[in-house]
């Protein structure tokens, strides 16, 4: 690629003085420095750093400028520097600002920069005390955050709707306490009386399986065997509803059979038999019917409640359910568990207060680890009108306890109180790194402002810690103050602080002295 113009490089016209391209090389030198470029934008201002450098010792030089303004590039080739006399090798340092302070003018600069210098160490060793606590205080701070539920949004308008949405969940578990003590109270009646007549029924379902079970198998294959026609059909509506007499419905079959001579024809002889299989599965039916009508009343498949509801005629199907529970007796036990599980899904449903929310980690962090449970099952119910999951009725119970309700209301309230403090500190911190990160190379005109808000912020943190700020027993109490049986073993709350031997009056107030 060609070499782009010197004098376009350095921003001045062919005839500039010399101290236009001085002042113009000063000034690009310090916009493209690599100690005042990171990121993204190094490697380029790296390269036109070096370009401005090249620039301005070839135009500051008489002769290699001369040489440059007759035959541009090309007159500062090797052959050409060797037959004029300006060969030699060029050193190449990395250039500071000192540096180029120095070799601009260093009688009016380098006083300026020693005052810079003296301004930077002298902030940091007046400052390092006050930054040292803002970073103990910061690690508190961090430390409590972390243990108390994880939380980790900084933004003061987050942290606003954070705050808001959790208040409100926790104020929708109190109501659903009160209601799920009144609700566990009387489904618990419901789930006895359950289990009362799960247990009475599989005991009668297993003594009619042991008395009745082969006679029921034999009456359900007659049914399955009987289609539309009469007088079957007519047979299944009578026992249905209790009645038994079929002696007419008999008569009709047997006059339905061909006469005696009329039997020497194949065909009449089994249409005479096709009747006697008939008349012969209907007596069976009566018969059978006899010995399990006993038993399908006790299971409420007869009588006048049952044929009140309209369900005369439904032997048909009453014998096969019969047959069904009996043949799920292995099941029935692990299935009326399921009947009878906890499920509170009428007084969760369609509660817009468990609805998730954009800051929902954060809220739920505010919880306890049944609370959070629950709230996600609640969310899982909500326009839910058939199929519900369930859950663990002891989840519930311990979610909605006085005693874990309390200590999310706490939570929350610790949240409120110090998450602000703690934002304010990660401010303060900001400020004093910038002062506390420099070194030699990176003093210039901005380390006064670095200074002034290291200053400021060392001001900020006194105010701060009059208002009150946390120190380590104080955020190991308050934490215990939420549950006592939290581990705090890897943290810095893990052991408590030492007492101090000083008398009162030498002692700091507590909250502007951070534990060793």
């Amino acid at each position: 690629m060609a070499k782009r113009d010197y004098y376009e490089v350095l921003g001045v016209a062919k005839g500039a003085s010399d101290e236009d391209i001085k002042k113009s090389y000063r000034k690009l030198a310090m916009k493209y420095h690599p100690d005042r470029n990171s990121g993204d934008k190094a490697k380029e201002a790296e390269e036109k750093f070096k370009e401005v450098k090249e620039a301005y010792e070839l135009l500051s030089d008489p002769k290699k400028r001369a040489a440059y303004n007759q035959y541009g590039h090309a007159g500062l080739d090797a052959s050409f520097q060797a037959a004029s006399g300006q060969g030699g090798k060029r050193k190449q340092t990395r250039e500071t600002f000192a540096d180029i302070f120095k070799d601009l003018n260093p009688e009016a600069e380098q006083p300026r920069w020693g005052d810079l210098q003296k301004k930077v160490s002298g902030a940091q060793e007046k400052l390092r005390p006050t930054y040292d606590r803002i970073r103990e205080t910061h690690q508190v701070y961090t430390e409590f955050f972390r243990v108390l539920g994880h939380v980790q949004t900084q933004d003061t308008m987050a942290t606003s709707e954070v705050a808001e949405a959790a208040n409100k969940r926790i104020a929708a578990l109190q109501k659903f306490a009160v209601a799920y003590k009144a609700y566990s109270e009387v489904s618990q009646k419901g789930i006895d009386l359950a289990r009362q007549e799960t247990d009475q029924r599989r005991g009668l379902l297993s003594r009619i399986q042991s008395e009745h079970g082969d006679v029921l198998r034999a009456f359900s294959k007659n049914i399955a065997k009987v289609g539309i026609e009469r007088p079957e059909r007519e047979i299944i509506h009578r026992l249905s509803s209790g009645n038994i007499y079929v002696d007419d419905l008999l008569d009709t079959l047997e006059k339905m059979k061909p006469s005696r001579l009329a039997r020497v024809l194949p065909q009449n002889e089994e249409r005479a038999m096709e009747l006697d299989i008939r008349i012969l599965r209907i007596k069976e039916m009566v018969e059978q019917y006899k010995q399990v009508k006993g038993a399908m009343t006790e299971l409420g498949y007869v009588g006048a409640v049952y044929n009140a509801q309209g369900r005369n005629g439904e032997i048909a199907q009453a014998i096969p359910s019969i047959l069904i529970e009996i043949d799920h007796l292995s099941t029935s036990a692990q299935l009326a568990d399921n009947r009878t599980k906890f499920s509170p899904h009428d007084i969760f449903k369609n509660c817009g207060a468990f609805r998730p929310e954009f800051h929902e980690s954060e809220i739920n962090a505010l919880l306890s680890p049944d609370q959070q449970k629950l709230v996600q099952w609640a969310q899982t119910q909500i326009n839910r009108y058939s199929i519900f999951d369930t859950i663990d009725e002891s989840v519930v119970a311990k979610a909605l306890s006085p005693q874990q309700i309390k200590a999310a209301q706490k939570r929350l309230d610790m949240y409120v109180d110090h998450v602000a403090t703690r934002n304010k500190l990660d401010d303060l911190l900001r400020k004093m790194n910038r002062l506390f990160s420099m070194n030699e190379r990176q003093i210039s005109e901005e380390s006064l402002q670095s200074i002034f808000q290291a200053e400021k912020a060392s001001a900020d943190y006194e105010s701060l810690v009059r208002e009150g700020v946390l120190d380590r027993e104080t955020a190991r109490k308050a934490l215990i103050s939420i549950d006592a049986t939290l581990n705090l073993q890897g943290t810095i709350f893990e052991t408590k602080a030492k007492s101090s031997t000083k008398r009162p009056e030498e002692q700091m107030a507590p909250e502007t002295r951070m534990p060793s």
